[in-house]
């Protein structure tokens, strides 16, 4: 399995739960019978903690009778594989478990971007209520650094506490996009915001320098790209 994922090893429940605190694992597989703190256990007690409630479990234990499988299911599992089991059907529902959290985040991600662009969305107190704390995290340290032209990927993992390897893994996991296209797209929703403004004169270089380009004919191409006509022309929309 470690040739498909990137795994961190725990021996217990209590082990898991510090690991899951400090490193925010995208995906969680657990056996239901530890030591000092069982499977059941750190399941609840990742539900009850801000920075891990969001996190997937999947059990994996020899107790098979429905009440064991209940039990799991109950504790916040979603999903509860009986041994002896198939590497590769355990290997698909985990690719599964990962794609529908991406797809989730970034779903999400686009509603706060919109909002950011001054789109009204119907799911703005959900999405605040569900994003994953680090992405929720890394969106306010955008919102910080964003006006620097030169705000690199080595300044935003400062401002995450974490290595540029570890702030690409994750993003790119959460939303299938890099940081620096989530600062991109995080920058033109504003300029969207600015220059429908009707109480702002300022013009789309003005904008451009605004919200962290240092290229005004640069910026103007990237808005076109992004939302598939030009910045003089946002008003109108």
């Amino acid at each position: 399995m470690d040739d498909y994922l990137q795994t961190i090893v725990a021996k217990d429940g209590k082990e898991a739960l510090e690991i899951a605190e400090k490193q925010q694992p995208d995906v969680i597989l657990s056996d239901v019978e530890m030591p000092n703190m069982n499977g059941i256990e750190m399941s609840q007690a990742l539900g009850q903690h801000p920075k891990t409630k969001h996190i997937p479990i999947l059990f994996i234990s020899a107790k098979n009778e429905e009440s064991d499988r209940l039990l799991g299911l109950l504790s916040g599992a979603i999903d509860y594989i009986a041994k002896p089991f198939s590497q590769s059907e355990l290997l698909l529902k985990l690719t599964n478990i990962l794609d529908v959290r991406q797809k989730h985040q970034k779903k999400i991600l686009g509603d706060y971007l919109c909002q950011e662009g001054g789109k009204e969305t119907k799911e703005e107190a959900t999405s605040e209520e569900v994003i994953n704390p680090f992405l929720k995290a890394f969106l306010e340290v955008i919102k910080e650094k964003y006006t620097d032209s030169q705000t690199s990927v080595e300044d935003l993992a400062k401002g995450m506490a974490v290595s540029q390897p570890t702030l690409n893994r994750k993003i790119r996991s959460m939303t299938g996009k890099t940081p620096l296209e989530v600062l991109t797209e995080y920058r033109l929703n504003t300029a969207l915001k600015m220059l429908q403004d009707a109480h702002s004169d300022a013009n789309v270089s003005d904008v451009a320098y605004d919200v962290g380009f240092n290229d005004p004919s640069y910026f103007t191409k990237k808005f076109r790209d992004f939302f598939g006509y030009l910045p003089s022309k946002a008003n109108q929309k």
